[in-house]
């Protein structure tokens, strides 16, 4: 099998680390203003938060993930941009779906209607079997453990490296099927082992449709 080997020099370039009770709180703060208080504001918030997902110090939860990618989604309906919108639209349905709706969104609300029209997409491998694999840790991909290389095509999918202790090394969005740029392809006989500092963690082979 292939593993892609992450490499230290590809880290997000964070000032510093972001708490995750920080990021969660710019992530409701988006999801207050984008229902009508302050659009403008609450789309830069929603894609601040999408920058510092790549910063924050722990692995993100699959709620997590899901909540971000729907105020993208509201974010890219306010702008009209209909691929934007499908495209974190996607990254929701395949993530968590049952994650609740901010209360304004509960009923008949026009961005949440576009939303739940989207139709999911095929999960798909990467080229030729491969996965990426970190020497030293984990890689997580929307909040699960990364341990077969599948994903869900047409999202943006938050990937997240962490090594053995659980300290972050690196992390992106990553688009399409294409490896980042810088990425490291090596032949391993290993398959990649479940990360003991996160023993509860859900796999994606676990979800994966």
């Amino acid at each position: 099998m292939w593993f892609l080997a992450a490499l230290p020099a590809l880290a997000a370039p964070c000032e510093r680390e972001i708490p995750m009770d920080a990021w969660r709180w710019q992530i409701r703060q988006a999801e207050e203003l984008l229902s009508g208080a302050n659009v403008r504001r609450g789309q830069a918030t929603a894609k601040l938060a999408a920058e510092r997902a790549l910063c924050i110090a722990e692995v993100a939860t699959p709620a997590d993930v899901t909540r971000l990618a729907r105020v993208q989604a509201i974010s890219a309906f306010y702008e009209q941009d209909t691929d934007q919108m499908e495209q974190w639209a996607l990254t929701a349905i395949a993530t968590e779906p049952s994650t609740a709706w901010p209360d304004w969104a509960m009923g008949f609300h026009p961005s949440r209607d576009l939303i739940d029209q989207v139709v999911p997409t095929p999960w798909a491998g990467w080229p030729d079997g491969q996965v990426f694999l970190h020497r030293r840790g984990s890689v997580f991909l929307n909040g699960r453990w990364l341990d077969v290389a599948i994903f869900p095509t047409g999202a943006s999918n938050l990937v997240q490296v962490f090594d053995s202790s659980g300290k972050r090394v690196d992390a992106w969005w990553q688009h399409g099927s294409a490896p980042p740029e810088g990425v490291q392809i090596t032949n391993e006989a290993e398959a990649p082992k479940a990360p003991k500092f996160l023993p509860r963690v859900q796999a994606i082979s676990e979800v994966a449709g």
